[in-house]
C-alpha cells in the first residue's frame, strides 16, 4: 500500500502536476489522520472496557467485604455462644441492680456471672475499601453518589471506633475494681460456674465490703460496672451503624452493578 501511493506522488512529480500533487498530499494527510484517530479511538475504547472490568472487580470485592462486616456485626450483637452484646447488657443491668437494691446472699450470685466484664472486640475489616482509596479506583466509579456515600460510611464509623476508645480508656481509670469479680468467681471463661449457698455466704464473709453502701469500694465496683455499661453500648452503637451502612451500600453497589 505504502509503495503504490509512493509511485503515485513520484508519477506527479515528474509530469510536473504539482496541483494535483498537492492535493493529493492533502488527502494522504487526512488519510493518516483518519487512521490515528481511529486508533485512539480503538485504545480508548480498550483502556475504558478494561477500567471498566477494573471497576467491576472492586465493586465486587467491596460488596463481599460489607457482606462479611455485616454479617458479623449481627453475629457480636445477638448470635454468638459466649454472651452476645445484647444479652452483655442485660447482665450488666442486673449487675447494677442489685448493687441499687443493697447486695445480699440473695443477689450476689448477679455479679459474680463470669461474663460481667467480658465482650468480643472483633474489629470490622476496611482492607477493601482502603485499597481503593490509596490505588484511586475508588474514585474512577462513575456513580459519584455512591463514592459520597462510602465516605459517609467511612467517616461516621471512624467517629463510631473514636466513642468505643474513648469509653474503654474510661473504663481502665477504674479497670482494677473491676479485677476484684473476676478473683471473686470461679476462673472459667466458657461456661456458668453455679455457686452453693455456703460458696455465696463466704463471697460476703471474705469481702464485708459488699455488704457496706457507703464504703469506697462499693462506689468504686458500682462505678465499674456502670462504666463499663458505657463501653458496651458504644460498642453497640457501632456495630448497629456498620449493619444500617453497609446493608445501604450493598443495595448501591447492587444497582451499580446491574448497569
Amino acid at each position: 500500500m505504502i509503495k503504490f501511493f509512493r509511485n503515485i506522488r513520484q508519477k506527479m512529480l515528474i509530469e510536473n502536476k504539482f496541483s494535483k500533487y498537492l492535493i493529493y498530499a492533502v488527502g494522504e494527510i487526512i488519510l493518516v489522520v483518519i487512521g490515528i484517530l481511529i486508533a485512539l479511538s480503538i485504545n480508548n475504547m480498550n483502556s475504558s472496557q478494561i477500567e471498566k472490568s477494573e471497576i467491576t472487580a472492586y465493586l465486587k470485592r467491596l460488596k463481599t467485604e460489607y457482606t462479611t462486616n455485616a454479617t458479623r456485626a449481627n453475629y457480636l450483637l445477638d448470635e454468638t455462644e459466649n454472651y452476645p452484646l445484647y444479652e452483655q447488657i442485660e447482665i450488666i443491668d442486673s449487675a447494677l441492680n442489685s448493687f441499687d437494691n443493697g447486695i445480699d446472699s440473695g443477689n450476689i450470685e448477679t455479679i459474680l456471672r463470669p461474663h460481667l466484664f467480658w465482650y468480643n472486640q472483633f474489629r470490622m475489616t476496611r482492607d477493601v475499601q482502603k485499597e481503593g482509596m490509596n490505588t484511586s479506583i475508588l474514585f474512577k466509579i462513575k456513580n459519584k453518589d455512591l463514592i459520597a456515600e462510602i465516605q459517609k460510611q467511612q467517616a461516621l464509623m471512624d467517629g463510631r471506633q473514636e466513642w468505643v476508645d474513648k469509653e474503654n480508656v474510661d473504663y481502665r481509670s477504674v479497670f482494677n475494681e473491676a479485677i476484684k469479680f473476676r478473683y471473686m468467681r470461679p476462673q472459667n471463661k466458657y461456661r456458668e460456674v453455679r455457686f452453693t449457698n455456703k460458696d455465696l455466704a463466704n463471697k460476703l464473709i471474705n469481702n464485708p465490703w459488699l455488704l457496706d453502701e457507703k464504703s469506697e469500694s462499693y462506689k468504686l465496683a458500682y462505678l465499674s460496672i456502670s462504666t463499663f455499661r458505657y463501653v458496651l453500648n458504644a460498642r453497640v452503637g457501632y456495630l448497629e451503624s456498620e449493619i444500617d451502612g453497609d446493608i445501604k451500600l450493598i443495595s448501591l453497589i447492587d444497582q451499580e452493578l446491574s448497569k
